[in-house]
């Protein structure tokens, strides 16, 4: 799913529910320039009061993180002059059948 598609200034994306999957491991593709700024990925509070960091991201690329299943979201800080594109994708029958398709 798509969390960021070139944004240009400090923002937090809408929340995104992350199951899992079999592996645990969710791919956060990030393309463009964070304009000096870092992408924190947050994880809601179980009473839904906050977020709280995950991982931190500065630079772009495949990024594989961790986790057990979340609430989560994508928040750029730091920007000065950004063009960045974000997606997450954890395993799934989708990425799974994508990646065979291109194969």
């Amino acid at each position: 799913m798509q969390l960021f598609d070139q944004q240009d200034a400090d923002a937090a994306s809408e929340d995104f529910k992350y199951f899992g999957g079999a592996t645990g491991l969710l791919n956060l593709y990030v393309a463009g320039d964070l304009g000096g700024g870092t992408l924190h990925i947050e994880a809601e509070t179980p009473d839904e009061s906050t977020h709280v960091p995950v991982a931190s991201v500065t630079e772009p690329g495949l990024h594989v993180i961790s986790a057990a299943p979340f609430v989560g979201r994508v928040r750029l800080d730091g920007s000065t002059s950004a063009n960045v594109s974000v997606w997450a994708e954890a395993e799934s029958p989708k990425s799974v059948a994508r990646v065979r398709e291109d194969s």
